[in-house]
């Protein structure tokens, strides 16, 4: 899997992988994909430091026409019908009508650059751990959706025609800064009810405990958050522990969560949502 951010070169051993720092994070991401699609064509940018840098190196940008082949217009001709003259005569007349099948032969060729524009976003994002953003009207998005399995973690409604690279970059931004605001007032309310109900703590070792329980729904940690120590495999006592008998215990909580169907997400240094460990349980 490739991660969305850069991360330090390290070496670990250990009776469980290192994962804590592969966790998402509810701040704005360092790197994010943005896909500007319309009618005519999609540009990918990765977007990073607030700035756009459009991505031309492989299958992107690409038009319409590069997708779909237009038709043969001497096809229009194949759609003929006879009818009577009206005068008695008998004589036939052709009428053709190739206009009355122009419609449904634009939506199945939108339809076709829609599907096969997911197969080369789908391409671009697999295996990778990215935040992607798709900007178009709600017409084109919303057929764009409907017809392939690519699922953004935001869509900016807007034409991109219209915008220059700081447009487009000016309301990327904006709209990173809402989606992850909601995102952290979501998750602070969720805190608070679990609090209400007796399912939230912030007790380390009764964090460490209950995630070899598998009782954790959610597990908050932040970036700089330090415990090192051992378990005992028979209480599930927390213990302090120094040299090569200290494991790091953040780090075990978060893999245990994992392993038992529970979400994990990094909060960084500066913000006041956590200390240093916070869990949702189940019960």
């Amino acid at each position: 899997m490739l991660a969305q951010r850069a991360l330090p070169e390290s070496a670990y051993v250990g009776p469980v992988p290192m994962i804590r720092s592969l966790a998402p994070s509810h701040a704005m991401p360092e790197e994010s994909l943005v896909l500007t699609l319309s009618w005519e064509g999609a540009h990918l940018y990765r977007n990073a430091d607030e700035k756009l840098e459009e991505l031309s190196d492989g299958a992107f940008p690409v038009t319409f026409s590069q997708l779909i082949a237009p038709r043969d217009p001497e096809a229009q001709l194949q759609y003929r019908s006879h009818a009577s003259s009206g005068d008695g005569s008998g004589q036939q007349v052709a009428v053709y009508h190739g206009q009355g099948d122009g419609e449904g032969k634009i939506e199945a060729d939108r339809t076709n650059y829609l599907a096969r524009l997911g197969d080369l976003v789908a391409r671009e994002i697999y295996n990778r751990d990215v935040c992607l953003v798709m900007v178009g009207t709600e017409e084109v998005l919303g057929e764009f959706e409907s017809v392939c399995d690519v699922e953004p973690t935001l869509r900016v409604h807007v034409s991109p025609d219209g915008l220059d690279r700081n447009g487009l970059a000016e309301r990327v931004q904006a709209g990173m800064r809402d989606y992850l605001s909601q995102l952290q007032s979501e998750l602070s309310q969720q805190c608070s009810d679990a609090d209400s109900a007796g399912h939230f703590t912030t007790d380390s070792s009764q964090i460490v405990a209950a995630a070899l329980q598998g009782r954790i729904k959610c597990l908050l940690y932040r970036d700089d958050a330090k415990l090192l120590g051992s378990v005992d495999a028979e209480t599930m006592g927390m213990q302090p522990a120094d040299g090569e008998d200290a494991m790091d215990l953040v780090n075990l909580a978060a893999v245990h969560t994992l392993r038992n169907g529970g979400e994990i997400y990094r909060i960084q240094a500066e913000e006041t949502l956590v200390e240093s460990m916070a869990a949702i349980l189940r019960y």
